[in-house]
């Protein structure tokens, strides 16, 4: 079964196909067993179904005041994010001045720090998954050798990878990126065309009053402090280590990602019983017992007649 995506409820075909069969824990005694194409044709209908809706992000942390706002909720619809919550696609998160969470996805990591706010990605779609990040700072750390494409969109810059960890900064017009490992590609929102190539120790910052990029290094800290940029950048390194520091601390103790495919296990388990579930209410409301019970009587004859 592949974890990547799981499906909240069937996609109408999929249901399509489960409707030749019941749910399987649930028939009563003495019905004939189902024949082996229909038993075939409602696992792979649940195989599809599972891939009908990106998988969600899970909690394993949070304190303080975080929030979450799902993506076609009210601007007020703000609820409380506590440890173990799963989060769908598209969901807002905020924490407050003394916030913070630690996302989870198979074996991708987000912290998300005091007075930040980012949107989950919406799906795996064309490669890439993308991140929002509207305000404040996290660290990333993204999943070496993962399928495709994992970017981080801020109101400035754009910062793409494959497998790495890197800090994101933005407050009041100012936006920074820095690399803990790997390597990280950022491109320019303000100047189209224009990125530049970070590795590990390497930071850029933006001013969005003159929208230019500048590359930064870790020897860069030696520089007077009473330049407003310098200080900028060595708040984003403070920062950033301190956002390593505590993810350390959490990778140490928890197994992010036998965590969530665990969790992932449980929401299958729950999915299939609702499907099941929605396969037999549409019998009943579709007038379609006549293909079970054909379906059945095929079974015990000996005769195999394939659903249309």
């Amino acid at each position: 079964m592949n974890h990547r995506r799981i499906g909240n409820a069937a996609a109408t075909a999929a249901l399509m196909i489960l409707m030749a069969a019941p749910a399987g824990a649930g028939e009563p005694a003495g019905n004939a067993p189902l024949p082996e194409t229909v038993r075939v044709q409602r696992a792979e209908a649940l195989e599809a179904a599972a891939d009908a809706a990106p998988a969600p992000w899970m909690t394993v942390a949070a304190s303080g005041r975080v929030s979450r706002r799902d993506a076609d909720a009210p601007e007020d619809a703000w609820r409380k994010v506590r440890r173990g919550d799963t989060l769908a696609p598209m969901t807002h998160v905020r924490a407050d001045a003394r916030g913070r969470a630690t996302l989870t996805r198979d074996g991708d990591i987000v912290l998300v720090s005091p007075g930040s706010l980012v949107t989950l990605p919406g799906g795996v779609s064309s490669s890439v998954e993308t991140i929002r990040h509207d305000s404040g700072s996290a660290l990333y750390q993204v999943k070496p050798g993962r399928e495709g494409r994992f970017e981080v969109v801020t109101p400035l810059l754009v910062a793409g990878v494959k497998g790495t960890q890197f800090s994101v900064f933005v407050r009041d017009g100012y936006a920074a990126v820095e690399v803990v490992e790997g390597h990280v590609e950022v491109q320019s929102l303000v100047r189209p065309g224009e990125s530049v190539d970070l590795f590990a120790g390497d930071m850029v910052t933006m001013d969005g009053r003159d929208g230019r990029m500048e590359v930064r290094s870790d020897e860069r800290r030696e520089v007077i402090a009473g330049d407003d940029a310098t200080r900028r950048a060595i708040e984003v390194r403070d920062d950033t280590k301190r956002l390593t520091r505590d993810l350390s601390i959490e990778t140490s103790m928890f197994d992010f990602e036998t965590l969530w495919k665990e969790r992932m296990s449980e929401m299958l388990m729950e999915r299939d019983s609702t499907l099941s579930k929605d396969a037999d209410r549409m019998f009943e409301d579709k007038g379609l017992q006549k293909t079970l019970d054909d379906a059945r009587k095929g079974a015990s004859t000996g005769t195999v007649n394939s659903p249309d």
